[in-house]
């Protein structure tokens, strides 16, 4: 979990358990902490994004996941020391990271959904 303050050597992500699938209004849909990831919304060279919902609050949110089968262990470390920057940075100007997550299968960043 985020919590605002600058990034230290120690800083890591939270432990998450594997990502579930589900089903919502006929559609697959997956689960990865509070998180509901509904719909991919992009897919670059080492990592994709889905709109996500959070069970609890209801924010909507965008989930970035750098899987381990999709990336190398230098590009993980790199979105590893991004997040933790995101973490400690709040600008209007800037997109909000909400939460970091790593499991067995790889690095999940949820930020704030930008849209249009």
């Amino acid at each position: 979990m985020c919590q605002n303050t600058k990034p230290t050597p120690a800083w890591a992500p939270t432990p998450v358990g594997k990502l579930r699938t589900g089903m919502k209004d006929g559609k697959k849909i997956y689960n990865l902490g509070a998180w509901v990831l509904e719909e991919k919304i992009a897919q670059g060279g080492f990592a994709a994004v889905w709109r996500a919902v959070n069970m609890d609050t209801g924010r909507p949110a965008a989930v970035k996941m750098f899987l381990r089968k999709q990336c190398s262990a230098a590009e993980r470390a790199a979105a590893r020391e991004e997040a933790a920057l995101g973490c400690a940075l709040r600008h209007r100007r800037v997109v909000d990271t909400y939460e970091v997550m790593e499991n067995e299968d790889g690095l999940y960043v949820v930020q704030e959904l930008m849209t249009g």
